[in-house]
């Protein structure tokens, strides 16, 4: 019989052993250089009680790691240089921190939460902001009272040949005085009453532009289809 101090180091050794042949493996598999869709951030909600997708870009047949709530998935890009991380579900609440790493560096986005994400788009009635309703004053004072929602503005921004690779925005923000009076106040007050009703995080994306053409509101297969 091996004595105690054997039996105990060998399984160690052995471990140690193939995490060093395994880490030139998984390196050689990382992308150096890598972008993440700029819709996810520090302080988003991401949807609750579905599988959770993370995009983003990376050189072709190389990838990344993330990293959620203690799992860990490699993503690796297709041909066209896109990758999707699909990790499993998880419940209202948090905070969370999530982690995407390359070969040469590691994204780290706190605060993250789990609930309702909700889109909301359309033209100036869903534009007109919090700051020119009813009693803006009041409702924006109130806001503060409402850390669990979240708020994401896309820009306005025209794209003349074809779609952007990129989405851009404000970046999500919590709900307060300073981040809500310039936000769609459709949005605000739904996303109020989700959150009173439901009692979990809610995200709103803020995606209005008042006396647009619907062509701009439809994708290029769907309108060429439509013909």
């Amino acid at each position: 019989m091996f004595p105690l101090s054997h039996r105990i180091l060998t399984p160690v050794v052995l471990a140690l052993t193939l995490l060093s042949a395994c880490a030139p493996f998984r390196n050689e598999r990382l992308s150096g250089e890598y972008t993440v869709r700029a819709t996810y951030g520090n302080n988003m909600v991401l949807q609750a009680e579905k599988p959770v997708r993370i995009t983003g870009t990376a050189a072709p047949g190389k990838g990344v790691l993330v990293t959620l709530n203690g799992k860990t998935v490699f993503a690796e890009a297709g041909s066209d240089g896109s990758w999707t991380a699909l990790l499993p579900a998880m419940k209202p609440g948090g905070p969370y921190s999530l982690t995407i790493e390359g070969a040469d560096r590691k994204t780290v986005f706190e605060n993250v939460l789990f609930g309702e994400v909700w889109l909301c788009s359309g033209q100036s009635n869903m534009a007109m902001a919090v700051k020119s309703c009813l009693n803006p004053e009041k409702e924006i004072a109130l806001a503060a009272d409402y850390p669990q929602i979240r708020l994401f503005k896309e820009a306005r921004k025209t794209a003349f040949h074809g779609p952007q690779s990129q989405p851009e925005g404000s970046g999500w923000e919590i709900c307060s005085p300073a981040t809500v009076e310039n936000f769609s106040a459709i949005a605000y007050f739904f996303g109020r009453k989700l959150q009173t009703d439901l009692r979990v995080p809610i995200g709103l994306i803020d995606s209005a532009w008042g006396g647009t053409r619907i062509q701009a509101w439809i994708g290029r297969n769907a309108f060429e289809s439509a013909g």
